[in-house]
């Protein structure tokens, strides 16, 4: 081989050398793409179970709120029916 092929096969390759940065930088960031992309696939089932028991506690929260809004209902209920009473009302 010449002196002139070979300067022109190093020339060649320098002239490659970004593309294969390239590509090696595209190779990378595909691989941490797939890594996210399974570490967040194994991720789900957990995220829908903890989304699922906070929607559990929420309703059984809202379930006590209620009957603690029913309980005091009637005590304010039973409070103005006893309160409507005089001793005037209980004699007759």
């Amino acid at each position: 081989m010449s002196a002139d092929g070979i300067a022109g096969a190093v020339s060649n390759r320098r002239q490659h050398e970004p593309i294969q940065s390239a590509r090696g930088q595209a190779g990378e960031w595909l691989n941490r793409a797939d890594n996210i992309s399974s570490a967040q696939t194994g991720r789900r089932p957990q995220l829908t179970a903890d989304q699922s028991r906070a929607e559990d506690l929420d309703m059984s929260k809202h379930l006590g709120l209620q009957k603690q809004q029913t309980g005091y209902q009637a005590a304010l209920q039973s409070y103005a029916q006893v309160q409507k009473l005089s001793l005037f009302n209980y004699i007759s």
